[in-house]
């Protein structure tokens, strides 16, 4: 596996490579998980270490084939085909959207971020897809619900806090901005722009003690969940 993510296999040997991860117990499937999982959340950032990220990718895949009802190994698949380099958001899509599934409505620990990774690989399609060109975005419905359901699950203003605080380029905002108009027209729509706008005029250090205390609350009463880490 090692010599996966620093160099990467021949096909062949990452066929066997799966075949060894799919055969292993449950103890050393989740030993599997975690280490392809940390390499994962500190590479994505960075342009040189994608392609550490992308050797990830089979990993999940293989771990995905092992159990294929665990919504975590959906789910971090999914954010490595996001943060590919290239992007594959065709199968981020999928993996995120089986992910959801297999989770269900309840939100547990930080599986709120499928939704928020999910409304992230949309407006990277939508971009590449409409670019500049003031096209209307075919998942705009769809984005804006998931923006409604990290909003109430953790918080978006904790969310685009947290992304200036590590200089990610994030383009929630930069999404919101362009939908204002058409967002202030759905129900919710006004107060989750007014968080969004109000943390863009203000650095992290300025936050005001409601918007603060009002996100704190919201994770204690989800269970006490540790800061969002790099949005992962």
């Amino acid at each position: 596996m090692t010599q996966q993510i620093n160099e990467g296999l021949p096909p062949s040997q990452i066929y066997g490579l799966s075949e060894k991860i799919k055969n292993a117990s449950e103890e050393l499937q989740e030993q599997v998980f975690s280490m392809a999982k940390e390499i994962r959340r500190l590479s994505w950032r960075s342009k040189t270490a994608k392609p550490k990220l992308t050797r990830t990718i089979p990993i999940f895949k293989a771990l995905v084939d092992s159990d294929p009802k665990n919504d975590q190994y959906h789910a971090q698949l999914g954010y490595a085909c996001k943060d590919s380099e290239p992007p594959k958001l065709q199968e981020s899509m999928s993996e995120i959207n089986q992910a959801i599934q297999l989770r269900g409505s309840e939100i547990v620990g930080t599986t709120w971020k499928y939704e928020l990774n999910r409304a992230l690989v949309r407006i990277m399609a939508e971009e590449q897809e409409t670019g500049d060109q003031g096209k209307t975005s075919p998942w705009r419905e769809e984005i804006f619900n998931d923006l409604l359901a990290v909003d109430r699950n953790y918080g978006l203003a904790k969310v685009l806090i947290e992304s200036e605080d590590e200089v990610v380029d994030v383009p929630l905002k930069r999404w919101l901005e362009k939908n204002q108009y058409w967002i202030k027209q759905r129900n919710g729509g006004k107060i989750l722009l007014h968080k969004a706008f109000k943390v863009s005029q203000t650095t992290p250090t300025q936050q005001t003690k409601e918007t603060v205390t009002a996100t704190t609350s919201r994770v204690a009463r989800s269970g006490g969940r540790k800061s969002m880490d790099s949005l992962k």
